[in-house]
């Protein structure tokens, strides 16, 4: 009889589980994809691809309802066709009535746990992949249209844009994805304020899109460019030009709640493969470097010497010299004396070179395009522009724009401090006293740390609390169907959802917490468990009543 009963209540479960799960998902997930999609991101096929990619990842939000909802419409009916009366006349006790009910919760638990750490993080992943590969059909499109389209830094506009199949690299870890030929391209790149920093053109420019596991990039390669420098006052041209990988704009960031178990464990191990830990490295390397350059600078000035400088091209030198020069919060401030300017001379591979003679100046120790390179910019005053060919000829400028963006003409430090983890290079920098800029650093980038391996462990916590809650509610379900079996279906399943979305409340509010700052640890992870405690309460206090009955 029991084993009889067991199977009658799950076939009974299961149809009406496996029902209102798939319209809950399927409607989750189609919501999930309105944002990507209003902001012209997806396409119609991508937007299948969307939407069966999210469907996955709703499971755990969806099965917890679907299976409380499940559980009141079995009991509330097994009561009003008063099975459960005849189950408890014939000797078998509530219990054992739920039996089938819990078993099935601690299956689906091990389930969803099973699935949040190892499954549904690459379906995440998929779908943050489906959005990024037709972005760039929507770039493709839009240049077509003879409208801009801007990527991370750069704007772009173009004559005519098409795929193309991308080429295979022999030996290289990743291939790229995708292939974009353009005829007739200009290029506007953008400081973090949104102003135009540095423009171009060229005859042709190619775009390799690589899609790695945590995010997607590309790389531009521009052929037969031009360039207008302000400083010569004349027209650069490369015959071909690549710019540096970038970032593709992601729907779904690099997120511990996007990483499996395996993923997470590394990444406490080694929290600078994490996007924040790393920009904070990335800070504390320019801070260390650029501390050192302004050491460097007044070293090689000091006693009238000459810094010598590398330019932005191959084979540029420039030599820097000033009688009087102080400390600012930028750099240096240049000074000239009665007898001596403040001089720049410069020499290309080519040959051409150029002096600038000026009454004052000033040097701005600025953050390079790579961490740990900062670049200098030279402002000059009441200057003087002599041209090799004839030392007597001068050009006379009240102020001049800035000179090109200049490096040390040798590295700064001994150790490449891009290559060291982030903990070794913490260790790294307490060798020695170290200015305030470069502490403030070393501080976020400690802070940056301690808040990943929390947001970790809260993930970790959530996840387990959240596939918990799954078997709560089917027994909270079933527990409420049968305490007040005279009530309307929706009313029994009102108290029942109103307690799930309590639960799910109190959860996220104390991964929020727990995976916070501004909270002890164990308090968080108090108040997510807390939710499944009030679950579990609730479900006793129902069955003691029942009981007594």
């Amino acid at each position: 009889m029991p084993l009889t009963l067991y199977w009658y209540i799950l076939k009974e479960l299961l149809k009406l589980m496996a029902l209102s799960c798939a319209v809950l998902v399927i409607v989750i997930s189609v919501a999930a994809s309105i944002k990507p999609l209003t902001e012209g991101l997806l396409g119609p096929v991508a937007l299948i691809k969307f939407v069966l990619f999210t469907a996955p990842t709703m499971l755990a939000f969806a099965l917890p309802f679907a299976g409380a909802f499940a559980s009141t419409l079995v009991f509330l009916r097994m009561s009003a066709d008063n099975e459960i009366t005849a189950c408890a006349a014939s000797g078998i006790s509530y219990a054992s009535i739920l039996t089938p009910v819990a078993g099935l919760g601690l299956a689906l638990t091990m389930a969803l746990f099973f699935m949040a750490n190892f499954i549904i993080p690459g379906f995440y992943r998929s779908a943050a992949q489906t959005v990024e590969s037709d972005l760039m059909t929507v770039v493709v499109t839009r240049l077509n249209d003879n409208q801009s389209f801007r990527m991370g830094e750069f704007v772009l506009y173009a004559d005519s844009a098409e795929f193309v199949e991308p080429p295979y690299y022999e030996g290289a870890t990743i291939q790229p994805a995708q292939h974009i030929v353009m005829q007739g391209v200009a290029v506007g790149q953008l400081n973090r304020d949104g102003r135009m920093v540095g423009e171009g053109t060229a005859r042709t420019a190619s775009i390799l899109v690589y899609q790695g596991e945590q995010f997607s990039w590309f790389t531009m390669l521009l052929e037969s460019a031009r360039y207008f420098d302000p400083i010569r006052g004349e027209l650069i041209d490369h015959e071909r030009y690549e710019v540096p990988a970038v970032k593709l704009p992601g729907l779904l960031e690099d997120k511990p709640r996007f990483l499996s178990w395996p993923q997470l464990r590394e990444l406490r191990n080694q929290p600078e493969r994490f996007d924040r830990v790393k920009e904070a490295q990335e800070q504390l390397i320019d801070a260390l470097a650029v501390e050192a350059l302004r050491g460097r600078l007044l070293t090689g000035l000091a006693d009238g010497g000459v810094a010598a400088l590398r330019g932005p091209r191959p084979g540029e030198v420039y030599e820097l010299s000033a009688p009087r020069f102080a400390p600012n919060a930028q750099g240096l401030r240049l000074d000239a004396d009665a007898a001596t300017p403040v001089r720049v001379s410069y020499r290309s591979a080519s040959g051409a070179a150029r002096r600038y003679d000026a009454q004052r100046g000033d040097i701005q120790v600025v953050e390079g395009v790579s961490p740990g390179r900062p670049e200098l910019a030279v402002r000059l005053e009441e200057v003087k522009v002599y041209e090799a060919r004839d030392a007597t000829r001068f050009t006379e400028h009240t102020r001049l724009p800035p000179l090109p963006r200049l490096a040390w003409s040798t590295p700064l430090f001994d150790a490449a401090l891009d290559q060291m983890p982030a903990r070794a290079l913490m260790a790294w920098v307490e060798k020695a006293p170290q200015p305030q800029d470069v502490v403030s650093a070393w501080e976020k980038l400690d802070y940056q740390i301690i808040h990943l391996a929390r947001r970790v462990i809260a993930q970790l916590h959530e996840r387990a609390a959240s596939s918990v809650a799954c078997m709560l509610l089917l027994l909270l379900g079933a527990l409420l169907a049968m305490t007040l079996r005279g009530q309307m279906p929706l009313m029994v399943y009102f108290w029942a959802f109103c307690l799930a979305i309590l639960s799910t409340i109190i959860m996220n509010t104390g991964q929020r917490s727990a995976g916070g700052m501004g909270e002890p640890l164990i308090l968080g992870l108090s108040v997510l468990w807390s939710g499944n405690v009030i679950l579990a309460i609730v479900c006793g206090v129902l069955y003691v009543r029942l009981a007594r009955n």
